[in-house]
C-alpha cells in the first residue's frame, strides 16, 4: 500500500513508460509536471485519494494510450488539451467531481476505444464532435447533468458495443439513425426526459425494460411501453429528419433580393459564413426551402413519406437582420 503525496521528482524520469498505482492511498493534487514524462503511455491512478484539477500538462503527453483517473476526488472542469493525446485508448476519469463541460476536443482522439466519464458533474450537451469517435465501443456518461438531445451524429460510430447515458436530463427523441448502429450489444438510456418511438432496431428491441423507464413519454412494440400512435410517428420522425435539425438560432439568407415575404416561394436560401454576420448559427446547411410550407407546415416538405396526421406549426417570428431572416425556433410541436 502506497501513502502520501505524489512528488514532483517524478519528472525526472524522463525514460518512464508505465505508472500503475491504482488501489492505493495516494493523496494531494496532481503533479502538473508530471506532463513532462513524454515517455508515458500508462498512466492509472485510479482509487486513489486525489483531489485538484487535472492538469491541462497531462495533454502534452504524446505517446499516452491509457489514462485511468477514476475512483479519487478529481474536480473541476477537465481540460481542452487531453484533445491532444492522439495515441490515446482509454480514458477514464469516472466516478470523481469533475463539472463543466465534456471537453470538444476529445473528438480529435480518434484512436480511442474507451471513455467512461460518468459519475461525475458535467453538464451542458453532449459534444457533436464526439460523433468522430469512429474506433469507440464503449461509451459511458451515465449520471451527470447532461441536457438537451442525444446527438444524432452518434451513430457514425459504427463500432460502438456498449453506450450509457442514463440518469442525465437529455431529451427528444432517441435519433432513429441510430438503427445503423449494427455492433450495439448494450444501451441503457434509463431517467432521462426521452420520448418518442424506438428505433427499429435488434439492439432496441432487446433491451430490457429497466433501460428505458424513468423517460418521459417512449412508445414502441416493446412490453412494459405504449403503442406508438401514427401520429407520434408522423410528429418525432418528421422533427428529428428535418426540421426539427433546424432549430436553434439559424440565419437564412434568400439567394433573391429585395423580395415581399408573401411572395417569396421556393427560394434557395443558405446560411451565411459567421464571420461575415452577428449572428452565429448553430449549424450551416445549403437548402431549397418553401418558405410558404415551412411556415404553414403543410404540405410537408421532407419527402419521407409523411402524410398530414400531425399539424406542425411553425414559429412565425422571423425578424430582418444583416439583409436577412432569423428564426429563433422554426417548429413548435
Amino acid at each position: 500500500m502506497v501513502y502520501g503525496e505524489l512528488s514532483d521528482n517524478w519528472s525526472k524520469c524522463t525514460n518512464l513508460t508505465t505508472i500503475q498505482l491504482g488501489g492505493n492511498r495516494i493523496q494531494g493534487n496532481l503533479p502538473a509536471s508530471l506532463g513532462n514524462l513524454i515517455q508515458l503511455y500508462v498512466l492509472n491512478l485510479s482509487f486513489n485519494h486525489l483531489v485538484g484539477p487535472i492538469p491541462k500538462e497531462f495533454g502534452t503527453m504524446a505517446r499516452m494510450e491509457k489514462l485511468v483517473l477514476s475512483n479519487n476526488r478529481l474536480s473541476g472542469v477537465m481540460p481542452q488539451d487531453l484533445g491532444s493525446l492522439a495515441e490515446l485508448l482509454v480514458l477514464d476519469q469516472s466516478m470523481n467531481k469533475l463539472n463543466g463541460s465534456i471537453p470538444s476536443s476529445l473528438g480529435q482522439c480518434s484512436k480511442l476505444h474507451s471513455l467512461n466519464l460518468s459519475n461525475n458533474h458535467l453538464n451542458g450537451e453532449i459534444p457533436i464532435q464526439l460523433g468522430k469517435l469512429v474506433q469507440l465501443s464503449d461509451l459511458d456518461l451515465s449520471h451527470n447533468s447532461l441536457i438537451k438531445e442525444i446527438p444524432f451524429v452518434l451513430s457514425s460510430m459504427s463500432r460502438l458495443e456498449t453506450l450509457n447515458l442514463s440518469h442525465n436530463e437529455l431529451s427528444g427523441s432517441i435519433p432513429d439513425s441510430f438503427e445503423s448502429m449494427k455492433g450495439l450489444l448494450y444501451i441503457d438510456l434509463s431517467y432521462n426526459h426521452l420520448k418518442g418511438p424506438l428505433p427499429k432496431s435488434k439492439a432496441f428491441m432487446n433491451l430490457p425494460i429497466e433501460a428505458l423507464q424513468g423517460n418521459d413519454d417512449l412508445c414502441g412494440n416493446k412490453t412494459g411501453l405504449k403503442q406508438c400512435t401514427s401520429c407520434t410517428l408522423c410528429e418525432e420522425r418528421l422533427i428529428e429528419r428535418g426540421v426539427g435539425r433546424m432549430s436553434g438560432r439559424f440565419q437564412f439568407v434568400p439567394t433573391t433580393t429585395n423580395v415581399d415575404i408573401p411572395n417569396l416561394i421556393d427560394a434557395n436560401v443558405t446560411t451565411p459564413n459567421p464571420s461575415t454576420t452577428s449572428a452565429s448559427p448553430e449549424r450551416h446547411m445549403s437548402m431549397t426551402v418553401n418558405f410558404y410550407r415551412v411556415i404553414g407546415a403543410k404540405p410537408h416538405f421532407l419527402g419521407d413519406g409523411i402524410h398530414q396526421c400531425c399539424q406542425v406549426n411553425a414559429d412565425q417570428a422571423f425578424a430582418m437582420a444583416e439583409g436577412g431572416f432569423v428564426g429563433a425556433n422554426l417548429v413548435d410541436k
